[in-house]
């Protein structure tokens, strides 16, 4: 089994964070042979900046995509919202072709060694629960229909 991870990157802070923390700590921690490929979309102006900036390395997939070849009516010029972000987060699922993906964010990074084997157990996802609910996660976990 293989993940495809997704990255949405909206600023040069995002894809500067991405391609020297973000992306380097995938390389060193993650094992490579569970990826399946990344999948990048960036900004349409800001896709030069990610293109010279980005590292890439023959063991991993990249596919990188400028937002208005993903999602052709939107302008990211002139719509920059966080429910938007989440709908396209949601919307790339129809374009990824592993059963599982996961959808990272510039300013996190791995910290240590991960595989496959920590994010899925028994051909479920796993999250992390916390004690309050917001209301991003009571929907997700029926649409998942999450029962634990």
């Amino acid at each position: 089994m293989k993940i495809t991870f997704v990255l949405l990157l909206s600023t040069g802070k995002d894809i500067e964070l991405a391609t020297t923390i973000l992306i380097p700590s995938i390389y060193h921690f993650f094992k490579i042979n569970d990826i399946f490929e990344i999948f990048i979309i960036v900004r349409d102006k800001d896709y030069p900046l990610l293109i010279n900036k980005i590292n890439i390395k023959d063991d991993i997939k990249f596919k990188i995509m400028k937002d208005s070849e993903f999602y052709p009516n939107y302008s990211s010029n002139k719509i920059n919202s966080y429910y938007l972000q989440m709908f396209m987060k949601l919307k790339i699922s129809n374009m990824i072709e592993t059963e599982f993906y996961l959808t990272l964010d510039a300013d996190i990074f791995f910290c240590g060694k991960t595989d496959i084997n920590d994010l899925i157990k028994e051909n479920k996802a796993i999250y992390q629960k916390y004690n309050c609910n917001d209301v991003w996660t009571v929907r997700s976990v029926k649409y998942l229909e999450y029962e634990n």
